[in-house]
């Protein structure tokens, strides 16, 4: 499966290029490794000090070792570190050797634990990614920080972290436009993968050494982001197919009163239903690498509310089905297409009479229809065996117009939440739970023609090509899909050169 693949901390290879991410204490440093990462597993807390000693983890994808991040703790002794520094002041070529003296003679020291934590891999090639929180304002307590990282002389890029809001990234781009090769505004919580993309191939124009290897696993991560588009929709349509085709039977004596049966059977078949959606969220969360999601170490991720509504209810036919209107417009399309096949099939002797009344049958079964699927009529056949005096009850396939269009909405939107979710993102989601939602409208008409043909089509390869049809469908709604985007105010400014 294609993923970003994390594994225990380990060295960090120099002939890879190494991002080591650093800051003042509880900037966001590890929100932006654990997005960067797609790993749910780095450990976030709003309390400063989370994070005691470096680590360095590798990016890979399909087991191709990429590059690395690196986290490291929060400055503590910033100012006597400069000092330090500057009292060994010397020409900028001898620089990087004052600070490998600073950590030779402070590593053992706790009160600097944290400066030589983070300054060691810098000395030993590790590009610079400095994290500032933009909805803190900008003060001289940091300047001793970024004049740290001066001294090294390695290839530094800003990250403005906005974690409660924007209100003085101005400030802090002004500011370190002066000592970074290029400032970029990012949400580790929230910003868009494009984002993320962006990051890596901006560093890339400001280490030249790196830029092959940068902008080929930026390259790695557009096209794994592809393939898992595919793949969801892969997914999506094998349980939509399986929902619109099981049914749960039960054999009983003819002596026996099916009644007590009827049921307990349809409520097996609603059972299944709802765990085929389960099923398939939880290949979609793995796909993600979102198999774990966590709040903090107890509670799990809250999904909004809609999505954790049954099926079966009114509020999730409101919320993810269409509207009568639509339900109305798109069988009567549908009816319109069944009736052609028979005009084609009497080569048109039929006089168009087919079309008219299958747009009338259509048109017939949409307004009939409830899209409410909390009043849903399960259908259940009873089947006779004579030779064995037998009864087989089956409740299903479920044939209800707007059952596909709820399902496929939910799964739909269940996706885009999961492919849109940053790994450091760990609070619940909220969702307006009074809005419609549906996002099967644009393509309604080939839904209800795949729901409609789909129990009649025998024969693997005619069921193949309808099934392939539907993926198409799906892997079209998927691209396109009419949700806005969050905007996290990202924004990059290219600084010294």
């Amino acid at each position: 499966m294609n993923r970003l693949e994390n594994t225990t901390p380990t060295p960090a290879p120099k002939s890879l290029p190494n991002l080591v991410v650093v800051g003042h204490p509880n900037q966001g440093k590890s929100s932006i490794v654990s997005t960067l990462l797609q790993d749910t597993t780095i450990q976030i807390a709003s309390l400063p000090g989370t994070t005691t000693t470096s680590q360095s983890y590798p990016v890979q994808i399909q087991g191709q070792h990429l590059f690395n991040l690196t986290d490291t703790p929060g400055f503590e002794n910033a100012r006597k570190t400069l000092a330090y520094l500057q009292s060994h002041d010397t020409t900028a070529d001898k620089r990087l050797d004052v600070i490998k003296q600073f950590i030779a003679e402070h590593k053992s020291n706790s009160s600097f634990a944290h400066e030589c934590q983070i300054l060691q891999p810098i000395i030993d090639g590790a590009g610079i990614l400095y994290i500032v929180d933009g909805s803190k304002p900008y003060s001289p307590s940091y300047e001793a920080e970024i004049e740290i990282l001066r001294w090294t002389g390695r290839p530094r890029m800003a990250l403005i972290n906005p974690i409660e809001s924007s209100n003085y990234i101005t400030a802090w781009q002004q500011a370190l436009s002066q000592s970074f090769s290029s400032t970029l505004v990012f949400n580790a919580c929230f910003s868009e993968f494009d984002k993320h993309i962006q990051l890596l191939r901006t560093f890339a124009t400001i280490q030249p050494d790196w830029s092959t290897p940068l902008n080929h696993a930026a390259d790695c991560m557009t096209e794994q982001r592809s393939n898992r588009q595919i793949e969801a929709a892969t997914i999506i349509t094998l349980a939509l197919t399986e929902m619109l085709t099981t049914s749960i039977s039960k054999t009983i004596s003819q002596l026996d009163d099916p009644e007590p049966h009827k049921q307990p059977l349809k409520d097996k078949l609603l059972t299944k239903i709802r765990d085929l959606e389960t099923t398939s969220r939880n290949e979609l969360k793995s796909l993600y690498n979102l198999t774990t999601l966590y709040i903090d170490e107890t509670d799990p991720l809250t999904l909004p509310d809609p999505l954790t509504d049954d099926i079966f209810t009114e509020s999730a036919s409101s919320i993810f089905g269409l509207s009568k209107s639509s339900l109305i417009t798109s069988s009567a399309a549908t009816g319109a297409i069944t009736g052609g096949i028979v005009d084609a099939h009497t080569g048109g002797t039929s006089f168009l009479l087919g079309t008219a009344i299958g747009t009338a049958i259509g048109a017939g079964l949409g307004f009939i229809a409830d899209q409410n699927l909390a009043k849903l009529d399960l259908p259940l056949t009873i089947q006779k065996n004579i030779r064995q005096n037998t009864l087989t009850l089956t409740a299903g396939p479920i044939a209800h117009i707007n059952f596909p269009h709820v399902i496929l909405s939910r799964l739909l939107y269940f996706h885009h939440i999961i492919a849109n979710h940053n790994h450091a993102n760990r609070t619940p989601i909220t969702l307006p739970s009074d809005d419609n939602i549906n996002l099967t409208k644009p393509a309604a008409k080939d839904i209800n023609k795949f729901a409609k043909q789909l129990p009649k089509t025998h024969g693997p390869q005619k069921r193949q090509a309808l099934i392939t049809s539907l993926n198409q469908t799906i892997t079209h709604l998927l691209q396109n899909l009419p949700i806005d985007q969050a905007n996290d105010n990202t924004s990059t400014t290219n600084n010294i050169s």
